[in-house]
């Protein structure tokens, strides 16, 4: 909701009553008894009403602490029991005209493309001549529109009722229980939006009828001018009607209500703004909402184009509203095309088409409707899958492959490490046999290189000794004196 002005600072609830519209003395008298402790115990009763359909085994503590929370504020703010019953009727007051608004806002994607192919024909031009490929494009264009248009209207339209909440602008304890809910019995709600999509198909009677009627007396002019027309603004009512009955059993399934308003973060402004404004707030508010519509899609038509081909949106457009399409194309142009054989008037062969389009649109609305839910849901489950379940298995397996060869290189390095001291060793002991064996050797040749000299010597010293004694024997070694006396 739009925030609080400044001119609405003022003390809230002096009389709760005469903030929803009563008199003065009628809210006097029903503020007298909320300083006692009934007014207090009435709250906290009204809260625990409003909120029974939350309340579970696993967070009953959390909602009760909530329950008592709310109702202790809302006594301080002088608000009482039925003081709530008016705020939250004047919600629902409310509501039920912006719920149908933003339906008819939903179907004008759907009322462009009506237009579109009607005046367009180059849209289909490739076609021609194959009724199931043109009801095929005329499929996907229209839930690629539809995808779209509501990408780019999410702004415009979010967060626009009292008693229905974003996910985001609900404390955590009520977020949780509404995903719960939400996806809760999907065949269910399968079936509820395949049933309101029904809506398009009284549009398509209505369509019917016009058809048979102008064709038989105005002429196939006249009548394609007013099937656009209904096409196109009847989508939007079909819009209004699909939304008023969707929001029905959301309302049945808990999704909106008083627990919404009173569960979100910002319930105490929500409150001051719901109990200030008037009923001609709400148009003024869609006033605002459509005048930054040109900024939304200036910011958000990118965003909006890729969702056209997520899993989900993929398997409805292509599969259910296209397919679905095609097949009723094909259908409408055996029922025109036997009408016409049999040379029956220009308002029984439009008859014959519609009726044909009316039993096939259907069937195809209502595949369209249930692939909605269960696509989405199956397409949610297979991003948590992505996201959330396949990352810790791939790390686990990574995890166990990392540890593998981890083992593995740790083997390897110790046979390795094992192999070089065992070669590192062998290769010492050689070398020390190598050392030892030279050490040996040089010792060896070094005492045979003495024991040589020594034995030479010992033969010259003895060879000598035995020239000297030969040279005494023959005188050899005597010599003349000189003749002063001297030897020379």
């Amino acid at each position: 909701m739009d925030s609080i002005s400044p001119s609405r600072t003022q003390p809230l609830l002096q009389h709760e009553m005469q903030a929803l519209g009563a008199s003065t003395s009628a809210s006097a008298a029903t503020a007298i008894t909320n300083g006692e402790p009934q007014a207090l115990t009435d709250l906290k009763a009204k809260m625990t009403e409003l909120f029974r359909g939350d309340r579970t085994e696993e967070n009953g503590a959390q909602m009760d602490a909530l329950v008592q929370g709310r109702a202790n504020k809302l006594h301080e703010m002088g608000i009482d029991s039925n003081a709530v019953d008016l705020l939250l009727d004047k919600a629902e007051r409310m509501d039920r005209v912006t719920v149908p608004t933003q339906g008819a806002v939903g179907g004008l994607p759907f009322g462009v493309v009506t237009v579109v192919l009607d005046k367009v024909p180059g849209v289909t031009a490739d076609a021609v001549g194959n009724p199931g490929y043109t009801g095929f494009i005329a499929g996907a264009m229209s839930g690629a529109a539809d995808v779209v248009g509501a990408g780019l209207l999410t702004k415009a339209t979010e967060d626009s009722m009292w008693l229905k909440a974003p996910a985001d602008k609900l404390e955590d304890i009520m977020a949780a229980s509404q995903k719960t809910k939400t996806e809760a019995n999907p065949l269910k709600q399968a079936g509820q939006s395949a049933t309101a999509l029904q809506t398009f198909t009284v549009r398509n009677v209505a369509r019917l009828a016009v058809a048979a009627s102008l064709n038989a007396t105005v002429g196939p002019k006249a009548a394609a001018a007013a099937d656009t027309a209904i096409g196109s603004l009847g989508g939007m009512a079909a819009g209004s009607g699909y939304a008023m009955l969707m929001h029905k059993h959301q309302k049945a399934a808990g999704l909106v209500g008083g627990a919404q308003l009173f569960g979100r973060k910002d319930w105490e402004k929500q409150i001051i703004e719901l109990r200030d404004c008037s009923p001609s707030r709400q148009y003024i508010n869609g006033a605002k909402r459509a005048a930054k519509f040109p900024l939304d899609v200036a910011t958000d038509t990118l965003s909006s184009v890729r969702k056209v081909f997520e899993g989900g949106n993929l398997l409805t457009n292509g599969g259910a509203l296209a397919g679905g399409f095609a097949l009723t194309s094909m259908a409408r142009n055996a029922a025109k095309t036997a009408a016409l054989s049999h040379g029956l008037p220009a308002g029984a062969v439009a008859a014959a088409d519609h009726a044909v389009n009316v039993a096939g649109s259907a069937l195809t609305f209502a595949a369209y409707g249930a692939a909605g839910v269960l696509a989405g849901k199956a397409t949610d489950k297979g991003v948590k899958v992505i996201q959330e379940d396949i990352p810790p298995k791939a790390q686990k397996l990574a995890d166990g492959a990392q540890k593998g060869i981890e083992t593995g290189a740790k083997a390897t390095g110790k046979f390795a490490g094992d192999t070089y001291d065992s070669a590192k060793a062998g290769l010492a002991e050689a070398g020390t046999a190598i050392g030892d064996a030279y050490t040996s050797g040089t010792t060896a040749i070094g005492e045979a290189y003495d024991s040589g000299t020594t034995a030479l010597g010992n033969v010259a010293r003895s060879g000598a000794d035995r020239v000297g004694e030969l040279a005494e024997r023959s005188g050899l070694r005597r010599r003349q004196d000189p003749p002063n006396g001297n030897p020379a």
